[in-house]
């Protein structure tokens, strides 16, 4: 029993590990679509409204915090949130929070032909 827990922990483990690397190298490669590194989510949070999902969050403080935008500054992702304006990924947001976000710009905006960063939703 106790192999069976391990090895099912270190396979969780190592696929979390990878989800985030992607999720990371993803968020990173949207950031690289503009030559200011700046994605604002104004309008992906619009778009969200529209189509009756909720919008991007990040947990902060034990409470959830609207993704306002995020860029790359210094090798890093920062986020802007509505609670703090420089809310860096790596020891902050956790990886539940990455892949929502994720998500939301793949599944739901990106999957409906917006390309964020380039060609936007417009209400």
């Amino acid at each position: 029993m106790t192999q069976a827990f391990n090895k099912a922990f270190n396979e969780y483990a190592d696929a979390m590990k990878r989800i985030r690397d992607v999720c990371i190298e993803t968020l990173t490669e949207i950031c690289n679509r503009r030559d200011d590194k700046i994605i604002d989510l104004t309008k992906l949070n619009e778009y969200c409204k529209w189509i009756g999902v909720g919008y991007p969050v990040i947990e902060y403080e034990e409470n959830y915090s609207v993704v306002k935008c995020f860029y790359i500054k210094n090798n890093r992702i920062i986020f802007d949130i509505v609670w703090d304006e420089s809310y860096l990924f790596e020891t902050q947001v956790s990886t539940d929070d990455l892949i929502n976000l994720c998500n939301i710009i793949l599944n739901y905006y990106e999957e409906d032909g917006y390309i964020l960063g380039v060609d936007e939703y417009e209400n």
